[in-house]
């Protein structure tokens, strides 16, 4: 749900009017998720802290623990070398490029980071 939360960004070329929330929300669940969930999620088990830097407050309803959430904090972050998964709704044709997933994917992705787990 976190993931899906992303495409609420108001300034999203995919913006979604509030009439059509509760509908865009139903069909979340049958999306494909780009990328590995077990990893993050062994990541996540192993992980003595999280730090969660979110994306837009609107957003935060629907946010637990984990991550750098949103395209904004990938485009700023994904070029470090620190153990970041990344959660987003991939907005743009350049991001999708180097992700490797089409606009309008919900995805996670490990960051470039040379820790395994």
């Amino acid at each position: 749900m976190a993931v899906a939360g992303n495409l609420l960004d108001a300034g999203s070329k995919t913006r979604l009017a509030p009439e059509d929330l509760a509908t865009r929300l139903d069909t979340v669940w049958d999306m494909p998720l780009a990328g590995s969930a077990s990893d993050l999620f062994r990541a996540a088990d192993a992980a003595h802290r999280i730090l969660y830097l979110a994306d837009n407050a609107g957003e935060i309803v629907l946010d637990r623990l984990i991550i750098a959430k949103g395209q904004g904090n990938y485009e700023t972050l994904s070029n470090t070398n620190k153990h970041i998964f990344f959660l987003l709704a991939v907005k743009c044709s350049l991001i999708g490029a180097d992700i490797g997933a089409p606009v309008g994917s919900l995805v996670v992705q490990r960051g470039k980071s040379e820790v395994t787990i």
